[in-house]
This record gives C-alpha cells, sequence and structure tokens, in this order.
C-alpha cells in the first residue's frame, strides 16, 4: 500500500472544467467501488443489526443503480470536454479503445439502469409502486415478515419490504426470474472494466499535470 498526500487544490484546481468533471468522477468511482463491495460481499461484514444481510444486499444493489446512472452522465459530460478530447488523443489506443468499450456498455445499459434507478433507485415511485402492486407475481409472495418489538421502533422492522422492492425492481414482467437476470447483465455490463479504466484515467491526468 502506497500512500500519497493529495493537495485538492493543485490536483482539481478552481474555475477548470476539465479538473471539475475529474472531480466528480473521482466522487462517483468510490461511491460505485463502496456498493459494488457491499452489495457482493455483505455475507462477511461483521455487522450486528436486525436489518440482515439480505435488506444490505437489496440497499446496496438500488444504490449502485442510481451512482451507475450518475457514472454514465460524467463519462458522457467528459468525453464532450475539448480537454479531454485532446488528453484522450494522446493516450495509448489500449485505453481509447477501453474507454469506447466501456462507452457502449454504458450505452446499452442505459435503460435497465434508469428505469430502476427512476423506479426504485435514487426514488421511490408512487406509479411504480401502484405497478408492482397489480403484478400477478404479488400473491407468489407470501413469505414476508413484520417484526414488532417491544423495545420500540428501533428494533422493529418491516422484513417485507425487501420484497415489495424486488417486486417493484420486476416493473410489470410475468417472468421475474427473466427481469432479474436483465437486470443483473445490465449490472455486469457497465461496471465491467470500470473500475480500471476510471483508474488508469484518474492516474493518466495526474501524470500529464506533473502531479505523480
Amino acid at each position: 500500500m502506497r500512500i500519497l498526500n493529495v493537495k485538492l487544490h493543485e490536483w482539481f484546481p478552481p474555475d477548470d472544467e476539465l479538473a471539475t468533471k475529474m472531480a466528480r468522477i473521482c466522487i462517483l468511482r468510490e461511491e460505485l467501488m463502496y456498493e459494488f463491495l457491499c452489495t457482493r460481499y455483505s455475507n462477511n461484514f461483521p455487522m450486528d443489526d436486525d436489518f440482515g444481510v439480505a435488506w444490505r444486499k437489496v440497499y446496496f444493489l438500488r444504490k449502485m443503480f442510481s451512482t451507475l446512472a450518475e457514472m454514465h452522465s460524467a463519462i458522457e459530460h467528459l468525453s464532450c470536454d475539448k480537454n479531454f478530447k485532446a488528453f484522450k488523443q494522446k493516450q495509448p489506443i489500449y485505453f481509447k479503445k477501453k474507454w469506447d468499450e466501456l462507452k457502449k456498455a454504458f450505452n446499452s445499459a442505459d435503460v435497465i439502469i434508469n428505469d430502476i434507478r427512476n423506479d426504485i433507485g435514487a426514488h421511490v415511485s408512487h406509479d411504480s409502486v401502484k405497478k408492482a402492486l397489480k403484478n400477478k407475481n404479488m400473491i407468489k409472495r407470501d413469505s414476508s415478515s413484520l417484526h414488532v418489538s417491544q423495545q420500540g421502533p428501533m428494533k422493529t422492522h418491516y422484513k417485507f419490504v425487501d420484497e415489495l422492492i424486488m417486486a417493484v425492481m420486476a416493473k410489470e414482467s410475468d417472468d421475474e426470474h427473466k427481469r432479474a437476470n436483465e437486470t443483473v447483465n445490465a449490472l455486469i455490463e457497465a461496471t465491467k472494466g470500470l473500475f480500471l479504466v476510471i483508474d488508469w484515467l484518474f492516474f493518466s491526468y495526474a501524470k500529464e499535470r506533473k502531479l505523480l
């Protein structure tokens, strides 16, 4: 582990459009990495709470879609920057290829990412909940529970909310398994190689500015 000192005013100077766009991507990179790890390794986290592993996985999965939508926006915004275009031209062919592949993957997954973000990720849409409750698959969801504690609200948990969220994510699909696969595939496509490309971009940006 190598620890480097970062002076924010030098790495991201004010009134520097490219630096501002890079700072945004850095924020989203770190948020996305945290959400990814919390979703993937929730079983291993020594968290002593009443919510449980299932809730943490669903919670961070929802947040991932919201952050992915923001990351897509940040990548598109950066791609249009004239200084970034000049910067990109100086990079190896490998980076240019991976950057274009990343943009293509995001564009392919865009509809599903934004659907989930708008339905249950960044928002909890009234219309999406209404449609989920009308879905005939709701009658199959009979394993939920409500935990009422005499210790008060902090120990009372609406465990059935997990199932409600999954129903909203399934949208109006009659085949929830197919919809779940589409959702997971969209997530995989959008994140495949993402962290490697962003890290390459950031360190190349730092070297270009003689910060490393």
